[in-house]
């Protein structure tokens, strides 16, 4: 539900969506939806780097899979090569060391590559995303 909330706001021209496979969630043929396929030039990168991050990647069907795949694109970019410069989520202090399911998933892949992220969930976290969006224009 947030990556279709924050998707509604933001211009076309300012963002890239990325989908496990076509028509996912019935997004529709925009040039902002991707779909990163085994044929893509950085597949082998982008499955390690999923991998990397979850201890059972190859023990998932091809479907779930392509959800961590899109965790790395989320994090990385299309060639997994452009990190993002701030991670924004809401989860409970206590969900974050589940280690659980895809924001866990994104989570790890950030840390790895250095990305800062914000819990809006804990007050401090909402004025420290301010001050730091603000900081890099």
């Amino acid at each position: 539900g947030a990556d279709q909330a924050f998707a509604l706001e933001v211009p076309s021209s300012h963002k890239e969506i990325f989908l496990p496979e076509a028509g996912f969630n019935g997004a529709g043929p925009f040039d902002h939806y991707k779909v990163i396929d085994d044929l893509h030039p950085a597949a082998e990168r982008i499955q390690g780097i999923a991998a990397a991050h979850h201890h059972q990647y190859w023990k998932m069907r091809e479907f779930n899979q392509n959800l961590m795949n899109r965790n790395v694109n989320i994090m990385l970019g299309e060639c997994a090569d452009d990190p993002v410069s701030a991670v924004i989520y809401w989860q409970s202090e206590q969900g974050a060391e589940d280690y659980f399911g895809g924001t866990n998933h994104s989570l790890r892949i950030a840390k790895t590559f250095g990305i800062r992220t914000f819990n809006l969930r804990i007050d401090d976290e909402l004025n420290a995303m301010v001050e730091f969006f603000n900081d890099i224009g």
